[in-house]
């Protein structure tokens, strides 16, 4: 990858670190506990430029391992994490780059450079399995000892992957790095970078034709991809007027029952387009005859579906098994269509009937909620459940943050419903607890914890599909994820 350094402001300071600090000011005119400032400023077909000023950043000390580490923190999501290496925090940008253009990356301008010594950041820890030890900080000898600088560029690029109307890459860009050997931590208050698109070697190009967007997706595209507005405007006219369509497939004894929902997404704006199996030769066992279909739906249609439902469980509706540590279903495998990766196409459900009388059972509650839900009382749309196993600690703190999060960015008032016992002894909530909240009304339930294909299997509540059945909720339904 070229990488070519234009124009470098360098003033170089060696500041000794005061330990215990908790913000480091690089800009004094920014208060602590601002993340950096990140601006496109300019996108086209041959590169595009972005700057990136720093305010500071967050040094917390902690001992592991018998060590002395300072972790920092720049208020981004982005931190090294191979194993053994400084755990740098970066920022980390996905840019809609050309379809079918090389990339590279430059960095054409930093600002101020300071030094800190006494730093030192404590390694990338390896993943670790849900209730076994975390693992510990162990530092990769030879990184650690280099005398060289980590990282040895400012800027990285990963492979561009296909996502619909966009190949894509993800820019990473370290404002700080380090030097091992002598425990110091440089950073620099701003850096410009340029990313360059040429016609070298080109990796996991785009070939499909370009077709306008999907409202559904252009909100994807809003929230993940920087210069999204900037393709949005150069390559689309600034149009998000594609065609939505849902492509159902299901075997032929249930395309009778279906019709009633078809026929009321398309009165609710959604086009919706089934194929049952007969069509194409389809059956309950060969996931490629499925995934041929929506294929040649995505490619050469007029209007590419934007969804893909499939109608029927496993044994009735085929699966595709992958296999990495251990085997699972995954049903994503029927919409990566475009590209060496593992980006979707369209988004895809399944609908987990077994018979055309639980098709018929789903439907007609599907379209109560949608056309006429519960409104008598509409205090229990504000309302929900987070319930957990307590096998491992973090199932616990993980629904306890689920449940703040809804309260304090959605409104909600939440349930914490989180086995506290073994297994019926010193609990302090049951089964009858999770039961009678749903019946009250709960608009939506979040589980985490063990389980099997019939139920959740937490230590103060096993709840089955026969404890739904007794539910007595009536049309209040809830919306549950587990």
């Amino acid at each position: 990858m070229l990488k070519k350094f234009l124009l470098v402001l360098i003033l170089s300071a060696s500041i000794p670190f005061q330990i215990n600090a908790e913000w480091v000011s690089l800009n004094k005119n920014n208060s602590a506990n601002t993340p950096p400032k990140v601006t496109l400023l300019s996108d086209d077909n041959n590169s595009t430029v972005i700057r990136i000023d720093i305010s500071g950043f967050y040094i917390n000390e902690f001992n592991a391992e018998g060590k002395t580490y300072q972790s920092i923190d720049l208020l981004t999501e982005a931190f090294v994490t191979e194993p053994g290496f400084p755990a740098l925090p970066h920022i980390a940008k996905l840019l809609a780059i050309p379809d079918q253009a090389s990339i590279s990356v430059e960095v054409i301008e930093t600002g101020e450079v300071r030094t800190f010594e006494n730093i030192h950041i404590n390694p990338a820890r390896e993943s670790w399995f849900e209730g076994k030890p975390e693992t510990p900080y162990l530092e990769n000898t030879k990184a650690y000892l280099s005398t060289g600088i980590f990282p040895q560029e400012y800027v990285s690029t990963e492979p561009p992957a296909i996502f619909r109307d966009f190949r894509i890459a993800r820019v990473s860009v370290f404002p700080l790095r380090y030097l091992p050997a002598t425990n110091k931590l440089q950073a620099v208050s701003s850096i410009t970078v340029r990313i360059n698109y040429g016609s070298g070697n080109v990796v996991n190009p785009k070939t499909s034709t370009k077709k306008a967007i999907a409202p559904s997706f252009a909100k994807i595209y809003q929230s993940s991809i920087f210069n999204y507005q900037s393709v949005l405007k150069n390559q689309f006219d600034g149009k998000e007027n594609g065609h939505e369509l849902i492509l159902c497939i299901m075997p032929d004894e249930y395309v009778s029952s279906f019709q009633s929902y078809a026929e009321w997404k398309r009165l609710s704006g959604t086009d919706v387009h089934i194929t049952k199996f007969t069509d194409i030769g389809a059956n309950s066992n060969n996931p490629n005859i499925i995934k041929d279909h929506i294929t040649d739906a995505y490619h050469n249609w007029e209007y590419p579906p934007t969804y893909v439902l499939i109608v029927g469980d496993n044994g009735v509706f085929p699966k595709k098994t992958v296999s990495y540590d251990y085997s699972f279903a995954n049903d994503d495998f029927f919409v990566e269509i475009d590209g060496d990766d593992y980006f979707p196409e369209m988004m895809i459900g399944r609908l987990t009937n077994q018979s055309d009388y639980g098709l018929q059972v789903m439907l007609n509650k599907f379209m109560k909620y949608e056309k006429e839900p519960y409104t008598a009382n509409s205090e229990w749309f504000k309302k929900g459940i987070c319930c957990s196993n307590n096998a491992y600690s973090s199932q616990v703190k993980t629904k306890r943050f689920t449940a703040a999060v809804m309260t304090e960015d959605g409104g909600f008032t939440v349930d914490t419903l989180m086995s506290d016992g073994d297994w019926g002894s010193g609990c302090s909530m049951n089964l009858n607890d999770v039961k009678n909240a749903i019946n009250d009304g709960r608009s939506y339930l979040n589980y985490r914890g063990e389980g099997w294909d019939d139920g959740w299997g937490a230590s103060c509540y096993q709840f089955s599909v026969s404890d739904v059945s007794s539910l007595n909720n009536g049309e209040k339904f809830t919306f549950v994820t587990s």
